[in-house]
Parts: C-alpha cells; structure tokens; sequence
C-alpha cells in the first residue's frame, strides 16, 4: 500500500470530465503509443503543472515493525531530526495559502503521532474555514485511535485510514498477535464517535491475502457497517515472494465483485483499488481484461482520475490509476525529516536524499518548487526515461509507460529499465480498446 493511502479517495461530481476530453489521458495515450516524446510530455506536465496534494511525514514511529513495510530508514534512524513544528506549520501554511495545495495527506510512520499530529490537525482545520476546499486527514495503523478520539472528535478530519491486512491471522501475522482485536475496537471508536467524515479501512493486497480481503470486507460491511474501503497492492521491494503477479488484481477483483454482487444493505459502499505510480505494471492487464476503460475515466476536482463500478444499487468499486505518475507535478511527499523527496518511491531506501529536491528545514517550499520541476530533476529525468525505457519495444508498453521509472531509480539507480513489480519479461498484450463486441459488453457495468 502507498504509504499515503487513500488520500480520502475520490470527491466525484456528475459533471467530471470523463475519457478523451481529460488532458492527462490523451497524454498517456500518446506516449503510449509513441505519437510524443519524453521531452514534449515533460512540457506539457510542467505547463499544467499544480500542486493540488500533499503527503506529510509526521513522525518515526508507528509502534509496529511491519515486514511489509516498504520504508527504507528503520524506526528511529532518519537522515535527520524531524521537522520541528514551527516550520512544518509555516510551510502547510505556504502552501495552501499561496500554492493552491488543498489536500493533505498524514503519514510516516503514522499519522497519529504523540505532540504532533493534533498540532497539525488544529491548524489545517483553522485554515479550512477559509479554505473549505481544503481535505485533511491520514492513515494510521489504528493502535492508538482511542487515545485521540476526544481530539479528533473536535477537529473533524475528512477521512481517517485505518490499516487492516485481512482477517485476524493474515493480519497479526504481518503486524503482531492481537493487533488485529485491538484495531477492530479502535475502528469501532472511530465509526460510533465519528472522528472523520470517512473512515477508511486501508488494506494492503498481496499473493496470500486475496481471499482474506474479500472475507474481511464481508464482515465489516455486515457486521460493523463500515462503508469505505481502501485497497492498495504491495510495493514488493521487500516480500517478493509476496509480489502480486500480473493478473492477480484481475483474479482479486472479479472474485471480489462476485461474492458481493448479493449483498443487500441500505448504506452505500465504496471499495477504492489503487492503481497508484508503481502498479504501472498492472495496467495492461486490467485494460485486457475489461475493468479498466480509458473513455470511462473520469476527474475529480483534485486531479485524482477514477472509474466506477457498480456491482449492485448500494456497492461500488473505485478504480483509482495513476496513468502518468502524481509526483513533483501535482503530489509533493515531505519526508518527516524534511525532504521533498515527490512519491514514496525515494522513501523505499536508507539514503532516500539522492531523490530529494532539498528540504524545507533548509529552504523556503516555494523554491523548492520550482527546482522540482526543473530539467534534470528527478521528475525531469523519471519522464524522459519513457523514450529510454527497455520495455519501449513491448505491446504492454502502451499503457504501461515501462513501469514507476522513479521507483526503478530508487531500486536499481537506473531510470530506464522495469520496476521491481513488473512481473513479466514479455507479455504478449492484446489491445482490447478497438474491439467493438469487447466495449459493447462492458458499458452496460461500468460508469
């Protein structure tokens, strides 16, 4: 799962641009299919260019030490010291004031993170009477919900991520026993007190869990009526034997629409699926197989593209791809240390400040920036790499841009070769999109 999770999921209006007309669709169709290059895509990013979302690092612990986790600097060994809160607050500040940022994202390690976290919700909640476009909230592994409820009753955030892995034994097996039992309570407080106005259960997939999503997801909208959900596919820098293989989302979400197609319950549910930058690699595989449709993407006010899937009149699934990678051009992650180091990618290694711009300890966010965007910047070279890419020869290529090329550098320092969740060497890829009879059956489901 990105660390940033949900970031609230999807605030859709009936009049969202939908297909062709979105300029970030055309633009990945073009690449694509090789109509631009690198460099006039790079352009073209720049120009329309706003930095709509922020994801906050707020601390270094989380009181659990994950084997999925996929950060690279274990508890209490960053680079360097937190940020201290009089500069986090005046570049939150900044940003939204004088940038257009309008919604944060909490995270690193945790959002709920002891003299910090209530700080920083305080504020942002202060400044969202005068922006009330803004949304706030974060992902926590739901430990310590209970004792932060009193205060986040009070702020109201937007949406809180809860972390469950499954049901109880996938889950403690990657978090702890009985971390399970003490997450459902704390879920239970925040649903009864409503500490957001979405609460989220975050879930990380991978090869050994599907079923128990889907078990787990059943539960929970039976038996605690949660009505958001968040899934999110391992980013297999660590576990590779963990790594979902290419079609395994495909497998994960038929199975999963099925087994809730009879689910009847007067509340409506939402089951967001991350196709986030690093599960590139999955693109092909669900355009193939008819869940995912270019012309039926739409985009939100935040810039977030998604697609909707009624499985009946109360339960949807949310389709969530990042076609042409958020960072540096709509998305600045700030490490809880300070670095704007753009995705989660950087974040996978110890030394994670040979990706970053600078650090907001050391220079003012607005010229950071600027440098973001500059050529021969990270986000400079990640985009130019699609005309270097060694999967440019494959048919999958077209839709899978070659894969999270700034994860590929965060890998193996090297921008153009395949990510580390691309599961193929070659995949021979039918282009489904011209198939009359293909998009005929797929447009009485999907809206």
């Amino acid at each position: 799962m990105s660390l940033a999770a949900s970031k609230g999921g999807v605030y859709a209006k009936h009049n969202d641009a939908i297909g062709y007309d979105i300029n970030i669709v055309r633009q990945w169709l073009s690449v694509g299919q090789k109509q631009i290059t690198s460099y006039q895509l790079y352009q073209n990013l720049v120009e329309t260019s706003g930095l709509i979302q922020l994801e906050l690092g707020i601390g270094n612990t989380c009181g659990l030490e994950c084997q999925h986790c996929f950060l690279g600097y274990e508890s209490g060994t960053m680079i360097s010291q937190l940020t201290p809160m009089p500069i986090l607050l005046n570049t939150v500040t900044k940003m939204i004031e004088q940038m257009g940022t309008r919604l944060i994202a909490v995270t690193d390690r945790d959002a709920l993170t002891p003299n910090r976290s209530i700080p920083l919700f305080e504020h942002i909640a202060k400044l969202r009477t005068k922006y009330p476009q803004i949304k706030m909230g974060g992902v926590t592994n739901g430990l310590a919900i209970d004792k932060y409820a009193d205060n986040l009753e009070q702020i109201q955030l937007d949406y809180l991520d809860i972390s469950l892995d499954g049901l109880r034994n996938e889950h403690d097996a990657i978090r702890g026993k009985g971390k399970f039992d003490l997450v459902l309570k704390n879920l239970r407080i925040a649903v009864n007190h409503q500490l957001a106005k979405r609460v989220i259960v975050a879930t990380t997939l991978h090869r050994f869990n599907d079923d128990s999503v889907i078990k787990l997801i059943h539960k929970l909208i039976i038996e605690e009526e949660i009505q958001w959900f968040d899934i999110g596919p391992l980013m297999a820098v660590k576990m590779q034997n963990y790594q979902l293989q290419s079609k395994d989302i495909v497998v994960f979400l038929d199975s999963l629409s099925q087994s809730l197609q009879p689910i009847k319950i007067s509340k409506s549910v939402t089951i967001l699926v991350e196709i986030c930058a690093y599960c590139a690699a999955f693109i092909p595989a669900l355009i193939e197989s008819g869940w995912l449709i270019p012309e039926k993407i739409r985009q939100d006010e935040y810039g977030h593209l998604y697609q909707n899937i009624h499985i009946n009149d109360s339960i949807t699934i949310t389709l969530r791809p990042e076609l042409i990678p958020e960072y540096w051009r709509h998305t600045l992650r700030i490490s809880s240390d300070g670095y704007v180091v753009g995705g989660c990618e950087p974040l996978t290694q110890k030394d994670y400040t040979h990706l970053a711009v600078s650090n907001i300890q050391m220079e003012d966010i607005q010229n950071i920036y600027h440098k973001a965007l500059a050529i021969n910047s990270p986000f400079y070279h990640a985009i130019m790499s699609y005309d270097q890419s060694s999967c440019r020869h494959k048919a999958c290529f077209s839709h899978c841009l070659g894969g999270d090329s700034l994860l590929a550098k965060a890998v193996y320092d090297d921008y153009n070769v395949k990510d580390p969740n691309c599961t193929w060497d070659e995949y021979q890829y039918k282009n489904m999109l011209n198939n009359e009879k293909y998009s005929t059956l797929c447009n009485g489901l999907v809206q």
